[in-house]
């Protein structure tokens, strides 16, 4: 997919925001916000939101004690999707309500990164559909030092965060 496609998509999102908060209507809650802003960036990234080889929404996580939003594979080989085989993801993405603050929970999210298979490697990203804070995952599972972590803001200006995001999670570079 191009930065045009992801460009088209953060476009879609912005203008379905304006139109719910024109309304008046309260604030978004994770579901809506996965499925109205998230899911659609997602796939305008390349990634196949319906194929479980690519895209596994509610990962477990921390030992099948929680899910991760959204777990993504370069080729997820089914046949290990049983207990400790579990592959870890190349990315993971834990979604917010729309304006919830991406650090809210930010010890199960470090879990997420951690717990076993432990990442080693790739990206780990809270984002509300707005806001994308990619950190990068360092051998071990360690998520790197703030001058490290990279935030996207679709607000401030649409063709650097779909380049950003493109460059940095596009399908492309996965394969």
């Amino acid at each position: 997919m191009s930065v045009e496609c992801v460009e088209k998509a953060i476009e879609s999102a912005k203008s379905k925001i304006k139109e719910w908060k024109k309304v008046g209507l309260p604030g978004w809650r994770e579901d809506q916000t996965r499925y109205a802003i998230i899911d659609p960036i997602i796939r305008a990234l390349g990634w196949d939101t319906a194929d479980p080889k690519e895209c596994h929404p509610e990962y477990p996580r921390d030992n099948y004690q929680k899910r991760v939003d959204y777990a993504l594979f370069d080729r997820l080989d089914m046949t290990k999707l049983t207990g400790a085989d579990m592959p870890a993801p190349d990315i993971i993405i834990e979604a917010k309500a729309l304006d919830e603050p991406l650090d809210s929970d930010f010890d199960t999210f470090r879990r997420y990164v951690q717990s076993p298979p432990r990442m080693s490697g790739g990206l780990a990203i809270p984002t509300d559909g707005v806001k994308w804070r990619l950190y990068e995952v360092g051998v071990g599972g360690g998520l790197g030092p703030p001058g490290d972590i990279e935030e996207v803001d679709i607000n401030e200006n649409t063709h650097k965060a779909a380049k950003t995001l493109h460059d940095k999670l596009g399908r492309h570079r996965w394969r």
